[in-house]
């Protein structure tokens, strides 16, 4: 994705807000970590953000938000705001790495799949599915 608003503080920090459609998330959806202790796409993505604008612009990136444009007028949940710890940045490059490592190694196709299907129709991941069909296991 590309960033959707920057806005620069007096003081020259920078505050990083992407709009997101679709339902509002609470906190603790958006700060969980998967089952291998990954990032979630939201704060992954938040992380990125920070990690570009801190490495290419040298600016602090003091606060970054998500705001999702469908909730109700006076959600609770309509904005979620953080700072990105350098720990946070740190899990984003491990997990680049990781991806990156495996895939040229070609395991990536071989890990565990997390996909938990929902509906009455229960369909399996269609990643692993297509994957099967393109790759020899």
């Amino acid at each position: 994705g590309k960033i959707d608003l920057t806005e620069i503080l007096p003081n020259g920090d920078i505050i990083v807000t992407d709009f997101k459609t679709g339902s509002e998330k609470t906190a603790s959806i958006i700060e969980k970590l998967d089952e291998e202790g990954r990032l979630s796409t939201y704060m992954r993505q938040l992380a990125m953000y920070a990690y570009l604008l801190e490495n290419t612009d040298k600016q602090s990136v003091a606060q970054t938000r998500l705001l999702f444009l469908e909730s109700e007028k006076n959600s609770k949940h309509k904005i979620y705001s953080t700072h990105i710890q350098r720990d946070t940045i740190d899990m984003l490059i491990d997990d680049i790495t990781t991806y990156n490592t495996t895939l040229l190694d070609g395991t990536w196709v071989t890990r565990t799949c997390y996909h938990t299907p929902f509906g009455k129709d229960r369909k399996p991941c269609e990643y692993c599915a297509r994957a099967k069909k393109l790759f020899v296991f």
